[in-house]
């Protein structure tokens, strides 16, 4: 083992050769080594005796006189000491407690030779955590002069003692003055790791944040938070780390960064890695304010990523960890935003597992509370499980697994009515029918004519449309709807009663929800919804054999489709195509060409060729009709 018989005082030599004298040090300390105890870690203790060796030397050559002044050779030799005393830990292999805390001692006492406190601090810091017992006093001791003399020298510096200058400038509301005398204290205290470095630079963000420069305010509060590490305690002197990484995120944000809001929180979540339940604090938090205010939610992902990894690790290592209601709702929440997130980045299947696990720790959170009997716990798992229910169906839906989203909304469909939230209840129906429909059908260029025989999905998922309209009907009645709550319930209503082979019914509700539209100012991108609300009207009265109104609606329709040509223009001429249809079913052959020629022309526009020759042989089937129904 290593040989520390002389060890009051430390050092090292540098040497150009060291690679290679490393590896050849290695070999042969393994050689030697007696087979019934070999080295645990042979790399790590060849640099610490080869460091010890070279300070033992100077200590020999030069004596043990502490008043003596340092020459450059021997300052440049403790400096080259700490390298090897760092190059030593990050070759530990295996832990070792004793071997870390002696290193980390020796090197504090290098730095502490060429009056390096800071580092000297922060290395006795390191090992006290190791908590060695012959060790502690030591550290200790070393931890105690690093703070007095960084205490003298920021007193000293300059001739001013910016520590009382600094809370002087604060009192009086002079941040200009406090943010020079705080700036000079970080510098003195940087890289000690303590609470006065920590108080230094939060005070001086403060400072910086008190003049509005929240660029720097951040960036010092970040620093603080990462010079707390691992610990979250506060003391009189330094506030909790959390509450310096919030206050870094807050400036970030109101700096108009975004994005490095979200990387500090991730790196306050890495810190968090040793408490799992924290860590999902930290993320959740974070991920409900950017939620309420409507920011990206890819800006959260990173946080949410840590936060979950930690909390799975957690699990495996002690299955009972974070098993009470508590916990597995805040895992819950965490899963179902990290779902959340992923899904509105397209990474469905990412998304699925999340939310699936998410789901089961609701429905346990559900139980939990139910055993209980509390009645408002169980009421809000069994709400928000509905939502996460909505959201696997809808991962499975977009990864075109139609049959198990479609049992997926059934179930989301379900737990909404059981909360009584019939619009969401009637919205996931309706999905369920729908999904049970797309099931096993391709898109194409153009899908044919509306069907007057009951109108789309009449004839597949009759019993899913029927409970969507029975639900939406029920949310229709509800007394606390918004005018815009009753119109979107009227065309979903609308939509529900075409599938479930009631088209005469869903005349009224469409007619209904598309005046309301017509009566609002245009909106800034609200073409979708005009188009929409046209287009179900149109499969209502198509349904109820009203065929040359279908064909106006779907004309007006279309019209709004092309006022976005980019998302909806292809929509758009499908319209057209389907009017020309239906007017052709009347015998309007000469109108119903004319709607396929601007259904072709609409195609070509949009580049689809294939879409615009077959729109176009419509339109001359449709003039042969009609030029052999004259002959007739």
């Amino acid at each position: 083992m290593v040989n520390y018989s002389k060890w009051d005082a430390i050092g090292d030599s540098s040497d150009d050769e060291a690679p290679s004298r490393l590896a050849q040090d290695v070999e042969t300390k393994l050689a030697v080594a007696p087979p019934e105890a070999p080295p645990r870690n042979p790399k790590a203790e060849v640099l610490t005796d080869r460091a010890n060796q070279v300070v033992n030397s100077l200590i020999e050559k030069h004596g043990e006189d502490k008043s003596r002044l340092l020459g450059p050779d021997e300052r440049a030799a403790y400096r080259e000491a700490c390298t090897l005393y760092d190059g030593a830990l990050k070759n530990m292999e295996v832990k070792d407690d004793k071997l870390s805390s002696r290193i980390l001692l020796n090197m504090a006492t290098c730095h502490w030779q060429v009056n390096e406190f800071g580092p000297a601090r922060k290395a006795a810091s390191r090992a006290l955590d190791f908590a060695v017992a012959e060790d502690l006093s030591r550290a200790k001791d070393i931890v105690d002069a690093c703070d007095r003399e960084l205490r003298r020298v920021a007193s000293t510096k300059d001739g001013v003692d910016h520590a009382a200058a600094g809370d002087a400038a604060l009192h009086a509301k002079d941040f200009a003055a406090g943010a020079k005398h705080f700036s000079a204290l970080c510098k003195a205290f940087k890289g000690s790791g303590g609470e006065d470095e920590i108080h230094a630079l939060a005070h001086l963000a403060l400072c910086y944040e008190q003049q509005s420069k929240f660029g720097d305010a951040a960036l010092h509060y970040d620093r603080a938070a990462e010079v707390c590490d691992k610990t979250d305690q506060a003391s009189a002197s330094v506030p909790r780390r959390a509450q310096l990484a919030q206050r870094a995120q807050m400036c970030y944000e109101k700096n108009g960064e975004d994005a490095k809001s979200a990387a500090s929180c991730a790196r306050e979540t890495q810190r968090c890695s040793g408490d799992a339940e924290l860590a999902l604090k930290c993320a959740g938090a974070f991920a409900q304010r950017y939620r309420k205010e409507k920011k990206s939610k890819a800006l959260v992902l990173p946080a949410l990523t840590v936060a979950v990894e930690t909390a799975t690790k957690a699990r495996k290592q002690n299955p009972k960890c974070l098993k009470t209601a508590s916990q597995r709702l805040l895992l819950a929440t965490v899963l179902d935003a990290l779902a959340d997130g992923l899904s509105s980045q397209r990474q469905f299947k990412d998304a699925l597992p999340k939310a699936e696990l998410a789901l089961r720790e609701y429905d346990a959170v559900a139980k939990a509370h139910l055993r209980s009997k509390n009645e408002d716990e169980n009421f809000r798992a069994r709400r928000a499980a509905a939502g996460c229910a909505l959201a696997v169906a809808s991962c499975r839906a977009a990864l075109h697994k139609y049959d198990d989203a479609g049992d997926q909304f059934r179930d989301a469909s379900n737990r909404y009515a059981g909360v009584s939230e019939f619009l969401r209840a009637g919205q996931a129906a309706l999905s369920a029918a729908r999904c049970f429909t797309n099931a096993g059908c391709s898109p194409e260029g153009t899908q044919g004519t509306i069907d007057a025989e009951g109108g789309p999905g009449a004839a597949a998922n009759v019993e899913d449309y029927q409970q969507a309209a029975k639900l939406l009907a029920i949310a229709l009645d509800l007394p606390k709807n918004s005018a815009d709550d009753k119109a979107a319930i009227q065309s979903l209503l609308a939509k529900s009663l075409v599938g479930a082979g009631r088209p005469n019914d869903a005349v009224g509700p469409a007619k209904a929800a598309l005046a309301y539209l017509d009566t609002k100012p245009r909106a800034e991108n609200d073409s979708k919804d005009r188009a929409s609300a046209c287009e179900t009207l149109a499969d209502a009265l198509a349904g109820a054999d009203r065929l040359r109104d279908a064909a106006s609606c779907l004309e007006k329709a279309a019209v709004f489709c092309f006022e976005n040509d980019k998302q909806l223009g292809t929509a758009g001429a499908q319209h057209l195509f389907n009017a020309a249809g239906a007017l052709q079913k009347c015998g309007d052959g000469d109108e119903s060409a004319a709607m396929f020629r601007k259904a072709r022309d609409a195609y070509k526009r949009l580049g689809h060729p294939k879409a615009a020759q077959t729109a176009q042989e419509h339109a001359e089937a449709a003039l042969r009709a009609c030029a052999e129904a004259v002959l007739d």
